[in-house]
Order: structure tokens, then C-alpha cells, then sequence
């Protein structure tokens, strides 16, 4: 552990899953621990019962100034950087800290850290899957699956392979924070409900080479100017990836073939008509793994086995069922602008889309023009519905659905043979939903619903 917490005073904000999860992790270190949440007390049933066992005093229904008597203050990735005690916590001059930074000083193992405004997710499963064809002890988590509080709390040693997904919320207050390996997948604008503004959220994303030293390899995007950027910050060793341009070193698309070049190794990895990943963006995906893997030590045979198999996450370009001729595909995770133009563009036949949700200050605009070449029929939703139809206003067919139930019964009324029904909301799913999966598997589960011959 790099710091002797014991008898430490740390307010924890948030009640959710990391939040807990750091609980656990700081009492078994002997914190004196105080938790605070805005959110009603009858939401955090199974919270409550967590913190009374251990013992932990806390308070729910607002942030009272208890939560400055401390030494520092660790915060949950789902409080916003505008909120009142965000604002209070800095105003006091306390240090704060994310769940990120504070698990990351009880992990002895090498760890990755992967961000981007888009990809992230299936990056960070699909080198998991690689790791652990070369490794015993693979944990992926992070902003994903398991906090990294819950992986590191049972110990590790120094042949620990840490493969975490980390946000911007995450990055915002690190102290120490310091991957091994480390990339930048893209940066466009996103997140700008939880940010100040969009220079807060690049400069999230810029903390993640601030600790990293020449020991360490950063992998940057030579196609994204904020990625190439970041890289130019980086102390580290530096290798790109690119699927538009020819590379001295790293890893690129030529043709149809990945190819791979580092010190010694120069050799084709395989051809991307193989990879069962669908569109250009998870070619970029594998590419950054590539080298991750590698870099990491792991086999390159072994890591290019595991990235031909590999499916994809739910709820990215999730193919949930062909139902007469039609295909019913899963892009729940879609959740700004710039996934959405992924999403549009990875398919070649027409689209009926089923979009909308709560707006994160997206650019829908940007995408009248892709819209219209890709989209035959448009389905919307939430709170943003009427601002997409007003950017997409080339789209003649359009309809409006209160509920999930009622876009999918609308697009299997409307959907012709040879069509794809993508739902790529292009928004945050907090105005009907509790999150992004569950949005994902309501549009699932309504889909199988369905029986075959309409």
C-alpha cells in the first residue's frame, strides 16, 4: 500500500457501486470512513445494509458540511465536476481524489489503462481476452464490469495484469495514478452534462501519461489530433496505430492486412476480413491491442487467436436477431454524436434507426448529411427526440415513440426485408432508464418477443 491510511479521516462521496467498493477497500485498511449521497435513502437499500455491517456512519437525501472533517475526499465518477459539494470540497482546499486513484495505491501489478471518448469498452474486453491467453491473473475492469477497488482487494503481486477502462471522470482528480501501458483511443466532445466545459474534459483525459516515465508505453491514434496530442505530453515510449496512413513502427491497416512493426518484429498479423468485429472503428480497436498485448509481453499468436474469436460487448453493435429478413442490432452503448456517426457508418445496408434519450450538448447537425444517405427510416425517443428530427430533417419517415416497447413495435411494423434495425441512441439514457444496459436489454427484450411472421 503506498500510503498509511490508518486513522485517516475520508469522506466518500457516492453510495453506488465504486463508491462502496472503495468503502470495503479503505476500512480493511483502517480509514476512519464518513459516506455522503444526495439520493433518497429508500434508493440504497442493499448500500445501507453494506455500510452498517461495516460499521461505516453515512447520510443520504444531500451533502451536509460534515463531508469537509476530513483528511481527503475520494468521489464516485457519477457526481458531476459542477455539483455544489464538488464545488465545496475544492473551495475547502481538502485534497480529492477519485475511486481510480485511491484503489490504485493498495495494486502491486502492471497496470493498463484505456480511454477514449469511443471504443473504450470493447478495447478494454477484447485485450482481456488477448491477456489472458499469455497470463494466470488478467483482471479487467474499471469503468466497466468490476471497480478497481473490488480487484485490487484481495491482494495481488507484481504478475498482476490490471486491463482497466477508465473515463474522464475517473482521470479528473488523480494523484499517483501511474499505468504501465497506456492509450488514448479518441477524443471528441462528450460528457459535457459532467464537465465544466470541454477544455475539463480533454484535460481529464490529458492526466492519463502524467505519471508515466520511459519505462512506460503510451499507444496513441495517428488519425485523432487529440490522441497524437496527448502523445507529444507522454515521457513514455510512444507507438501509434492508424488504419489510414503506412507506419515506420507500431501498427497499421494496409489493404486488408494489419500489420505490426517494433524493434525486430515486422510481420503481418492477419487480415481484418477475419475479425468478426464489425466496421473501420474496431479495426482501429484491434490495432491498439495489438500493440498493448505485445508491449505487455503477451504472445502475439496467442493475442491474434484471441482477437479473431473475440464477438464484441453487449449492447455495441450487438446483433440481437434476424426476424423476416430483417436484423435487430444492439448499439445501446451509443451514448454521443461521434458513436452514432461509428454506428451509421458501419453498416452499408439502409437503416431503420431508433435514437434519442437525454442530450449530452451533441452536435446532431454534423450528421444531417450521414443521416440521410444512411438512414431510410428514423425512430425517436427521450427528451432529445425533437432536436434530432429538427438535424435530421432530410428523413421524410419519421415517427415518435413514448416507451421502448413502442419503438421496436414501430420499427417491426415499418421495417422492410433487407433493412437493419439499429438502436444507436446518439444519447445518455437517464431520462427513461436507469442506464445505458438496461436500455440495451429492454430493446432486446422486446425484440425476441416477437415471433416470426408478421
Amino acid at each position: 500500500m503506498k500510503y498509511e491510511l490508518s486513522n485517516k479521516k475520508i469522506t466518500l462521496l457516492g453510495m453506488g457501486k465504486s463508491g462502496r467498493a472503495a468503502a470495503r477497500l479503505l476500512s480493511e485498511a483502517g480509514a476512519e470512513l464518513f459516506m455522503s449521497d444526495s439520493g433518497r435513502a429508500e434508493n440504497f437499500g442493499r448500500a445501507i445494509e453494506e455500510l452498517d455491517g461495516m460499521n461505516i456512519p453515512y447520510e443520504t437525501d444531500g451533502h451536509t458540511d460534515r463531508v469537509l472533517d476530513a483528511d481527503f475526499v475520494v468521489t464516485s465518477p457519477g457526481i458531476p465536476e459542477s455539483s455544489d459539494v464538488i464545488r465545496n470540497v475544492l473551495d475547502s482546499d481538502l485534497p480529492l481524489y477519485t475511486e481510480l486513484e485511491a484503489a490504485s495505491w493498495f495494486a502491486s501489478g502492471k497496470i493498463t489503462a484505456i480511454t477514449g471518448s469511443n471504443g473504450k469498452t470493447t478495447c478494454t474486453s477484447l485485450l482481456g481476452e488477448m491477456m489472458k491467453g499469455s497470463f494466470d491473473d488478467v483482471r479487467v475492469g474499471g469503468n466497466i464490469g468490476t471497480p478497481f477497488s473490488s480487484l485490487v482487494i484481495d491482494g495481488d503481486s507484481a504478475d498482476t495484469n490490471y486491463i482497466l477502462e477508465v473515463s474522464s471522470f475517473q482521470l479528473k482528480w488523480i494523484k499517483d495514478f501511474h499505468p504501465s501501458l497506456a492509450t488514448v483511443l479518441n477524443v471528441t466532445p462528450d460528457h459535457l452534462d459532467w464537465h465544466t466545459d470541454l477544455a475539463s474534459y480533454v484535460g481529464a483525459k490529458d492526466r492519463i501519461v502524467e505519471n508515466m516515465t520511459a519505462e512506460d508505453c503510451f499507444v496513441y491514434n495517428l488519425d485523432d489530433k487529440e490522441s497524437t496530442r496527448i502523445a507529444l505530453l507522454s515521457k513514455s515510449r510512444k507507438l501509434p496505430f492508424s488504419v489510414t496512413k503506412e507506419l515506420e513502427e507500431g501498427c497499421w491497416l494496409e489493404g486488408t492486412e494489419l500489420k505490426l512493426k517494433f524493434d525486430s518484429f515486422d510481420e503481418k498479423i492477419l487480415d481484418i476480413k477475419d475479425i468478426k468485429l464489425r466496421g473501420l472503428h474496431n479495426v482501429a480497436n484491434a490495432a491498439a491491442c495489438m500493440i498493448l498485448t505485445t508491449q505487455g509481453g503477451a504472445s502475439i499468436v496467442r493475442s491474434g487467436s484471441a482477437l479473431l474469436s473475440f464477438e464484441g460487448v453487449e449492447h455495441r453493435l450487438e446483433t440481437v436477431r434476424v426476424l423476416d429478413e430483417v436484423s435487430y442490432v444492439n448499439d445501446s452503448k451509443s451514448t454521443n454524436v461521434d458513436s452514432l456517426a461509428v454506428a451509421l457508418n458501419s453498416f452499408d445496408e439502409p437503416l431503420v434507426l431508433i435514437a434519442g434519450g437525454r442530450d449530452k450538448g451533441g452536435d446532431f447537425k454534423s450528421l444531417t448529411e450521414l443521416a440521410a444517405k444512411k438512414v431510410k427510416k428514423l425512430i425517436l425517443i427521450g427528451e432529445a427526440d425533437e432536436k434530432i428530427a429538427k438535424a435530421f430533417w432530410t428523413i421524410k419517415d419519421v415517427h415518435f415513440a413514448t416507451s421502448m416497447k413502442a419503438a421496436v413495435e414501430t420499427a417491426v411494423m415499418i421495417a422492410e426485408s433487407g433493412e437493419v434495425v439499429l438502436l444507436s441512441p446518439g444519447c445518455a439514457s437517464f431520462d427513461m432508464f436507469k442506464n445505458y444496459e438496461e436500455r440495451g436489454k429492454e430493446f432486446k427484450d422486446e425484440v425476441n418477443s416477437y415471433g416470426a411472421g408478421r
